[in-house]
């Protein structure tokens, strides 16, 4: 038996040689012209100063310990996080399977059975037993390296699979970052709007002690309170979109329980950029590697559906021993090899039809992977644009609220004096507070730049995280 099974696995073995014929006749063994062509450089306003890390965590660069805490948080145990990395071992395991089949399958099976018969001619009872135990083999010959293609098609599927858990890191990271930007955008507006509850509340008093002297009439007492008023209810959208911005905190870090602390700053440093060459977001983007692995699969799939047309050969073998009695199960061996081949003639077309859909499928895979390294290049630009024109707006707002200030400051002062009507102090009052407002928005959107550009740029995606 051990003689015979030997003999089966060395015959199967050796025809590891014939699969090195591995490309069927006539089939392109290169990819399709994958090149895209980037422009040299990201034609977009050059970012002025310092640059910012090249780290991964990108966000450490902004320099709020709760904020770095949320995203590696996050980025460890979130539910989608989690999910994406079961998705890429399933990928992963479901490409060891497919490998498999390039292998021989070896088994092992023993049977043991008892009956009774009586003869026809002598009317004798007899109770046959036999005890039998095999070791079989087969091995489909990989012979136009349909498996082989299959395999690699399902290894680029895992690869996809691989970026795609990347995206889903990268996105997190980012919309975090933006909400909690947000945040203390709106506790930054918040004390604004508290700030000027209280310079109306004490212009209402001042208001109210002019009417009681005869210098101020009843409009501008209801005037001033109803701009006081109209302070409160714009507190209280304030606090309530501060609350929000957390309450989507938690839930995007999977953390239900998610209290904020109050940081002792609310103004987060804005740092510097300087993008890489377009070229490096072929390598860094997981959109544009997700879609570069679709095409490497799809043209494996072309290679496999093209063997299809070809004979499928198959060895097959077993070796073993059969025995009436236990004593003697290892006296009297028995065994079989085989060759198989299978070539359906006529299926209607169905091979046929099969190969022009992996055809098709490779050419929109192609296009996409295009399509997506035009979009990273376009996210870039705007992201630049971006980062280097909404810096010039926060100066402008940062010089319009002093001077709205300073204008709010004089108002008052006539006011006080009878040199000026209500009016006007409740006008100035309305331009500082728009101005406050603004500028508040503009640092929150040159953050928001600063996350946008690392997302685009695939920062902190280049490498495999645990």
């Amino acid at each position: 038996m051990k003689r015979s099974f030997a003999l089966l696995v060395a015959a199967s073995l050796s025809s590891i040689g014939l699969s090195g014929c591995s490309t069927p006749p006539g089939l392109p063994e290169t990819l399709p012209a994958e090149k895209v062509h980037l422009p040299a450089d990201w034609q977009a306003p050059a970012p002025q100063g310092s640059v910012a890390s090249e780290r991964d965590d990108w966000w450490s660069e902004l320099r709020d310990p709760q904020l770095s805490s949320l995203i590696e948080s996050a980025l460890r145990d979130a539910h989608n996080v989690k999910a994406a990395a079961a998705r890429l071992d399933a990928a992963r395991a479901y490409a060891r399977q497919v490998g498999a089949d390039l292998y021989p399958e070896i088994g092992l099976a023993a049977d043991s059975g008892r009956g009774k018969t009586r003869s026809t001619s002598t009317n004798a009872v007899s109770r046959p037993h036999y005890l039998r135990a095999a070791a079989s083999a087969s091995w489909e010959l990989d012979f136009w390296g349909k498996n082989r293609n299959l395999r690699e098609s399902a290894l680029a599927s895992a690869d996809k699979s691989l970026w795609a858990a990347r995206a889903v890191r990268l996105s997190l990271a980012g919309s975090i970052a933006r909400e909690y930007i947000g945040w203390l955008g709106s506790l930054r507006k918040l004390d604004l709007a508290v700030d000027s509850l209280e310079t109306m509340q004490k212009t209402l008093e001042i208001v109210r002690s002019r009417r009681g002297l005869g210098t101020a009439t009843d409009v501008d007492v209801s005037s001033s309170e109803a701009e006081l008023a109209s302070r409160k209810a714009d507190a209280d959208t304030l606090r309530l979109e501060a609350e929000q911005h957390e309450h989507a905190l938690a839930l995007l870090a999977s953390r239900p329980e998610l209290r904020l602390r109050r940081p002792a700053t609310l103004e987060l440093p804005c740092p510097a950029v300087r993008p890489g060459l377009p070229s490096e977001l072929l390598q860094n983007r997981p959109d544009v590697r997700q879609a570069e692995a679709a095409l490497r699969s799809s043209h494996a799939e072309i290679a496999a559906a093209y063997a299809a047309f070809f004979p499928s050969i198959s060895l097959t073998g077993s070796a073993g021993t059969q025995s009436r009695e236990l004593s003697g199960l290892f006296g009297a061996s028995i065994w079989s090899l085989g060759v198989s081949l299978d070539l359906p003639i006529f299926d209607f077309g169905r091979r046929t039809a099969r190969y022009e859909e992996t055809k098709a499928a490779e050419r929109a895979a192609l296009e996409a992977y295009r399509q997506a390294a035009e979009q990273a290049y376009g996210d870039v630009r705007d992201a630049l644009s971006s980062t280097r024109y909404l810096k010039d707006i926060e100066e402008s707002r940062r010089t319009s609220l002093e001077a709205s200030q300073r204008a709010l400051l004089q108002a008052l002062d006539r006011y006080r004096l009878g040199g000026e009507g209500f009016l006007t102090v409740l006008t100035a009052q309305r331009t500082f507070n728009s101005a406050a407002a603004s500028l508040a928005d503009a640092r929150s959107e040159r953050l928001y730049a600063y996350v946008s550009f690392n997302e685009a740029l695939g920062a902190g995606a280049s490498e495999e995280k645990p």
